[in-house]
Formats: C-alpha cells, sequence, structure tokens
C-alpha cells in the first residue's frame, strides 16, 4: 500500500477484515502517510463523496498530525 499497490480483501462476514484494515492504516499513518477511510454506504451520491465525505476525511487526517 505504501507504494501505491491496490488491495483487495475478501472473507466471510465477521472474519476481522474492517479491523485488519483499520490497524494497517493505523500503521501506515504512524510511519507519516496520510490515510482516510470512506464508509461508502452511508454516502448517497457521487457528489457527497466527493465534495464531502473525501475532504472531511482528509481534513480529519491532517488534524491528527
Amino acid at each position: 500500500m505504501q507504494n501505491g499497490q491496490s488491495v483487495v480483501i475478501i472473507a466471510p462476514r465477521r472474519f476481522g477484515k474492517t479491523l485488519l484494515i483499520l490497524t494497517i492504516l493505523q500503521d501506515l499513518q504512524k510511519s507519516g502517510s496520510y490515510v482516510a477511510d470512506v464508509d461508502l454506504f452511508t454516502v448517497l451520491n457521487r457528489r457527497r463523496l466527493a465534495a464531502e465525505t473525501i475532504v472531511e476525511k482528509t481534513l480529519e487526517n491532517k488534524n491528527k498530525t
């Protein structure tokens, strides 16, 4: 992920996928990378995704550093 490689995680429900991803993002952030997690189930349309959700998460990440 640090080199820009895409990663796909596939597993049945309740196997810890989200915890794994959040742990990896936390480790990346500790090493100086900018990270943002976006829950796509809460996004109603493309405009909201682009204009609000991604901006909100990016600024949230910036404030943590």
